[in-house]
């Protein structure tokens, strides 16, 4: 699928990036091509949910994990705080971005869960299991 690929195109990128930001925007654009609704409105809450619970049972990964990550993004996409080549402190959030980008396509490539990708219904039905309750 075109979500798929380009889950995995923005994976390599941020792999092959020079600068944590460059990294950073990649890998948040690889999880909302994985998991990001398909009609606007609501993609925060949708990805927060829907990456916890593909991973909260394999590493304990929470909403208010991705939520911590998604704020940043948006902070620096909105302008809200500078963007600099000088990672600080943001160096631990694109490390644990990575890892829960790397975490996903694991599951997804072991139980292929690609497979589900194949059409509008298939990843609309399997979105619905990680909606939650």
């Amino acid at each position: 699928s075109n979500r798929t690929k380009n889950a995995l195109y923005f994976t390599f990128r941020g792999m092959s990036a020079a600068k944590w930001i460059d990294a950073f925007m990649m890998y948040m654009a690889a999880i909302e091509s994985l998991f990001s609704k398909d009609k606007p409105g609501g993609a925060t809450e949708a990805i927060k949910t829907r990456v916890a619970t593909l991973l909260n049972q394999v590493n304990g990964t929470t909403k208010e994990d991705i939520g911590g990550l998604y704020d940043l993004r948006s902070e620096m996409t909105h302008g809200r705080i500078e963007i600099t080549d000088d990672p600080k402190e943001n160096l631990q959030s694109l490390a644990q971005l990575q890892r829960l980008l790397i975490f996903c396509l694991d599951i997804i490539l072991d139980r292929e869960l690609f497979m589900f990708y194949a059409t509008k219904k298939e990843r609309d039905n399997f979105m619905g299991t990680l909606n939650g309750p």
